[in-house]
């Protein structure tokens, strides 16, 4: 069981999930350890940002959770309950033991 991130594992799923935002209106960043230093021995930290700038509600953060699960079944496990915020944010647990704090900027 994998628990490290680095840009060889990361870009995998990033490259996966970047679709599935994109259909949901949302574009997706790369942020945290593996951007700024290469590898992270926690999480990889990505932002879902909201490309409706004038009707935020297109971005439904559930139907994006819902997607990446059903599309990404492989390697998804599961999520966690959604933690609101200004930005609220989720954990998005992989099969392989590692997961992604994912953050939603609306």
């Amino acid at each position: 069981m994998s628990t490290g991130w680095n840009l060889e594992t990361a870009l995998p799923i990033i490259r996966a999930m970047d679709p599935i935002a994109r259909g949901c209106n949302f574009s997706l960043a790369l942020r945290g350890g593996v951007l700024t230093r290469g590898v992270s021995d926690s999480d990889l930290d990505l932002r879902f940002l909201c490309e409706e700038i004038e009707h935020p509600a297109f971005c439904s953060i559930e139907r994006l959770l819902q997607d990446i699960a059903k599309e990404m079944h492989e390697q998804v496990h599961h999520y966690s309950s959604l933690y609101d915020g200004t930005h609220p944010y989720t954990v998005i647990w992989l099969r392989d033991g590692r997961h992604i704090d994912a953050h939603f900027w609306l």
